[in-house]
């Protein structure tokens, strides 16, 4: 009996999400709002939106959670979450134009070689700035945000007027500050 309740919950949970997430992207004037393979797509003019559900998802609902949570409403919390994502997708706009503005907020991403089986052109590892550190894992330069991070493209990196070399050294000055690329030494007492 108590599964069957924890399911509902959880099932009447995230469809009241998503269709909160649906009025607020319908109230930003958002058309073809839709949901395919776990991921938010939406659009407004000629931009093409895309949030990963997931996250929206694991986001609001920690919030609810009775311990870690702060027990915001769920149509409140989903709102706020559209809207940092909003002001995300504005920052990276301003940062991605101007170098100095971006270097702040320059790091490295690990993400599992099975990750880009199957990506789109846009999304392969062989358009993001990228190298093998670890056994079957990528090492992506990518921007920290606020609300999100940004992996960065080849094409990015160019409009930067920054050479493919010139990125390399991004790479071994972000390494060599990584403590999980490059461990302390530790010997046991």
């Amino acid at each position: 009996m108590w599964d069957g309740r924890l399911l509902y919950v959880g099932y009447h949970a995230i469809s009241s999400i998503l269709s909160f997430a649906i009025d607020h992207l319908t109230n930003k004037n958002y058309k073809n709002i839709r949901l395919e393979e776990g991921v938010l797509r939406y659009e407004r003019d000629s931009e093409k939106v895309q949030t990963h559900f997931t996250s929206l998802l694991k986001h609001i609902l920690a919030q609810k959670h009775p311990i870690i949570g702060k027990q915001k409403s769920l149509k409140k919390s989903t709102q706020k979450y559209l809207d940092n994502f909003f002001d995300g997708i504005a920052l990276t706009d301003s940062i991605l134009s101007d170098f100095s503005k971006a270097k702040s907020y320059l790091t490295l991403r690990l993400h599992s070689q099975t990750a880009y089986v199957g990506a789109s052109p846009v999304d392969s590892v062989h358009n993001h700035i990228n190298r093998i550190d670890i056994p079957e894992t990528y090492t992506v330069l990518a921007l920290d945000l606020p609300n999100t991070f940004h992996i960065l493209t080849k094409e990015q990196i160019e409009k930067w007027g920054i050479a493919e070399a010139a990125s390399n050294s991004i790479f071994r000055i972000k390494t060599e500050k990584s403590p999980i690329l490059h461990p302390i030494p530790w010997s046991p007492v």
